[in-house]
């Protein structure tokens, strides 16, 4: 067996980078169609909350409220802020209920993080629904293996 010497982020992100809609299984397909919507509905439902105005304001505090640059919208106003400003507003929103998703081998969460990452991403460049569920399945690929390799190496063994 030949050994590589491939960083891992390298490896990871060759393989991401192939990654092509059409290699998908539907079943891939359907399920990041039904987390996108379940982020979308569990983002919806925070807007009563409390903690969708306070990120909105410490975050607006924080990126002084500038327009310079890529703007994206801000889920909770749906004003359009800065996209570093409303990829973690909606990031806080798509979390603040913890109802997320849960990959158990990485013990890890990725539709709050992945999720406001594409939409706002997808508003500065737009894209294809399928290319948006392409980079989903990858950045979730990406993540698991990352998160399960952690969780091997770190929890103990039952």
């Amino acid at each position: 067996m030949e050994s590589t010497t491939q960083p891992l982020a390298q490896l990871l992100g060759s393989s991401a980078c192939r990654l092509r809609y059409e290699d998908l299984p539907p079943e891939v397909v359907d399920k990041a169609r039904t987390l996108v919507l379940h982020g979308l509905g569990t983002a919806l439902a925070a807007q009563r909350g409390e903690v969708a105005p306070l990120a909105a304001g410490s975050m607006g505090w924080l990126f002084g409220g500038g327009s310079d640059g890529a703007l994206a919208t801000e889920l909770h106003s749906g004003r359009r802020v800065p996209l570093a400003q409303a990829v973690l507003v909606n990031g806080i929103q798509f979390h603040h209920r913890t109802q997320e998703d849960t990959h158990f081998a990485a013990y890890s969460h990725f539709g709050p993080v992945v999720t406001p990452i594409l939409l706002a991403l997808a508003q500065v460049q737009p894209v294809s629904g399928r290319d948006m569920i392409t980079a989903m399945a990858a950045a979730y690929q990406v993540g698991a293996a990352l998160g399960a390799a952690g969780a091997r190496a770190w929890l103990p063994s039952t």
